[in-house]
């Protein structure tokens, strides 16, 4: 059986995430980020609300790219991409 989140702890986004100013329980902004850590920035495109990725380590990331079909894309955290 699939475990879902309660609607009062459910995140709409990755806007949300990369939101600063909307509170996630449980959850804590790091500015030195670790393997597992999320990563995300807010942004206003046509189609999303931002982007998010997982961290492997202290300075790459993994997330889902763009291409014709999903795929993990791998990248550095000083990326131009991430510092939005």
């Amino acid at each position: 059986m699939l475990e879902f989140f309660s609607p009062d702890l459910f995140v709409q986004s990755a806007g949300d995430w990369g939101n600063p100013n909307i509170n996630i329980p449980d959850w804590k902004i790091v500015y030195s980020p670790q393997r597992g850590d999320v990563a995300a920035y807010k942004a206003n495109y046509s189609n999303a609300t931002g982007h998010m990725g997982i961290m492997e380590n202290s300075q790459q990331l993994i997330y889902a790219g763009s291409g014709v079909s999903p795929y993990i894309e791998r990248t550095l955290l000083s990326n131009d991409f991430w510092n939005k």
